[in-house]
């Protein structure tokens, strides 16, 4: 999906809750968490801070390897979760 200069990029999402190439609104619902084989969830996002490369986004020589424009998302997901509310 892309946003801008971003490419978003979800995996491990239900079959059929996302069509490539779609125009999606602010608020809309993009896709729907799938199940792993173990049946537990989990949604997998990466984010491409050159949307215009055409560069494949997954190269499977060797170790699994991603592009070099890939953002490391732990710093907004630490800053979220030491935000929360307390109980």
């Amino acid at each position: 999906m892309k946003h801008g200069n971003l490419l978003l990029r979800y995996g491990e999402i239900a079959n059929g809750s996302y069509t490539g190439g779609a125009s999606v609104k602010k608020g809309q619902i993009i896709a729907k968490v799938g199940r792993l084989q173990s049946g537990s969830s989990m949604l997998h996002l990466e984010i491409y801070t050159n949307a215009a490369s055409s560069a494949s986004l997954t190269t499977r020589v060797g170790d699994f390897r991603r592009r070099s424009d890939t953002t490391n998302l732990a710093p907004y997901l630490n800053e979220w979760k030491n935000n929360l509310p307390k109980p």
